[in-house]
């Protein structure tokens, strides 16, 4: 009891005493004036039925509510995996006396406590919306809380459960991981959204708790229900998650899926997999060819000093992006698919998709720790040196889709197909190391290029 009491305190302070949770809480109390929106804009955050609901606390709580279980998900887990506390003892912790279990419960919940502190403020802000969104009599801080955590808070519990058991494998604790959470959201997001077609909605089956909490708000059959937008009618349909959250079966679904993510926490240190230092090899052919460009940049840019001096930054940049070795060999299976294949089918997504994870790598080597003071140490500038970077991927990406440039050249349809090059070779570069050395993550780029990935699957 001592070792979790030490463990769940350490990491609430961990949370508490950095300013990423206040820079978080101030942007999600920002963006609650948005997902409440007066009754003269033209949108709304829920529409149920195509038709507008009837605010009040416990309406605004849900709405609150939805949209952080709905939206606000996968930013809980790029803040939890690249937030204050991802860089711990790991060399101490694997080999400490304390037991495993005690450490993940109590690590484990205090990111809950910190996820929740986070909807508390979400929820003062809907608080004091209400003042202007409602008469003084009809607020009721009670409903708006309750209506709050009860759709928002098992969600998050999950979140904290899922990062806490991906951390526990090493080869989970990488891009698989990311990959894995990004597949189990869209998961929950879909089997949410197909219960609607079902006669009876089956309320422990949705795991961020949206289609549950609207079903029991209403006695009408749920026929459609949208996040964002408006209805194409000024109709409006009466809620009262109130009465309906107190169904038992409801709370019991709620339950259900809190319980499980707690459950994650004691799974987690059952399977958990010590760290161990990699040996990084130093030899090889790729290694040996692109010391050769480092030398060859080197006599160019006395003649040429202008033009090449960023030649050894982007000899260096691609010999980080060309690893490990067979996923170059897929990228290059993918590049020559191109001459038969569609483009769009193919070698596009396949590309895009891996360029996904090469370049967040290679953005967040930027700011490993204490990098960037050797960085600036160089002749040049930290700006230029990104910039350097940048354009290897675009040359990488070129290269790349160049069998397919060839082939729809031959055909006559270069036109259809230059717009997805440009688009690729610029979103991956821009976001994949922009981001990757603001957040000094590889995970918030990862999921954000993962979404657009996924957009244009579907074009």
């Amino acid at each position: 009891m001592d070792s979790f009491r030490l463990f769940f305190t350490q990491q609430v302070w961990r949370h508490l005493r950095h300013p990423a949770i206040w820079i978080v809480i101030i942007l999600t109390m920002i963006g609650a004036r948005f997902f409440i929106p007066l009754p003269t804009e033209g949108y709304v955050s829920l529409s149920v039925n195509n038709a507008y609901p009837v605010i009040s606390s416990g309406v605004i709580g849900l709405q609150l509510g939805i949209i952080a279980a709905l939206m606000l998900t996968p930013l809980a887990y790029i803040y939890l995996k690249a937030g204050p506390t991802r860089i711990h003892p790991w060399q101490i912790e694997d080999v400490s006396p304390s037991r495993r279990l005690a450490l993940n419960f109590g690590q484990g919940l205090g990111d809950v406590a910190a996820l929740f502190f986070i909807l508390f403020w979400i929820g003062v802000a809907g608080l004091i919306l209400c003042f202007f969104r409602l008469p003084v009599s009809e607020i009721n801080p009670v409903h708006l809380f309750l209506t709050l955590f009860l759709v928002a808070g098992p969600a998050m519990v999950m979140i904290a459960g899922i990062q806490r058991l991906f951390g526990s494998r090493p080869w989970l604790r990488g891009a698989w991981g990311d990959v894995l959470f990004f597949i189990f959201w869209m998961t929950g997001n879909v089997i949410a959204a197909m219960l609607f077609d079902t006669k009876t909605v089956k309320l422990n089956q949705d795991v961020f708790g949206f289609a549950a909490s609207v079903a029991v708000s209403t006695e009408e059959p749920i026929t459609a229900m949208v996040v964002g937008g408006s209805p194409s009618v000024e109709r409006y349909i009466s809620l009262d998650p109130v009465s309906g959250f107190g169904r038992s079966d409801f709370l019991l679904a709620r339950f259900q899926w809190l319980v499980i993510g707690i459950g994650l926490f004691a799974l987690a240190a059952l399977v958990y997999g010590p760290r161990r230092p990699k040996a990084v090899k130093r030899t090889g052919l790729r290694q040996k060819v692109f010391a050769g460009l480092d030398h060859l940049g080197d006599k160019v840019s006395g003649i040429l000093a202008l033009p090449f001096q960023g030649m050894p930054v982007l000899a260096s940049s691609l010999g980080q992006l060309l690893k490990p070795g067979w996923l170059v060999m897929v990228l290059l299976a993918f590049s020559l698919a191109g001459l038969f294949l569609p483009f769009r089918k193919v070698t596009g997504p396949g590309v895009f998709l891996i360029l996904i994870f090469m370049t967040s790598r290679l953005g967040a080597a930027w700011e490993a720790r204490h990098l960037r003071q050797l960085r600036s140490t160089l002749p040049m500038s930290i700006p230029a040196q990104a910039i350097y970077s940048g354009l290897a991927v675009v040359i990488l990406c070129v290269l790349l889709f160049l069998p397919a440039l060839i082939s729809n050249g031959l055909r006559g349809t270069l036109s259809s197909l230059s717009m997805d090059v440009m688009l690729i070779a610029l979103i991956v570069p821009i976001f994949g190391i922009g981001l990757g050395m603001l957040t000094r993550s590889t995970t918030f780029a990862r999921l954000l290029l993962l979404g657009v990935w996924y957009a244009y699957l579907n074009l």
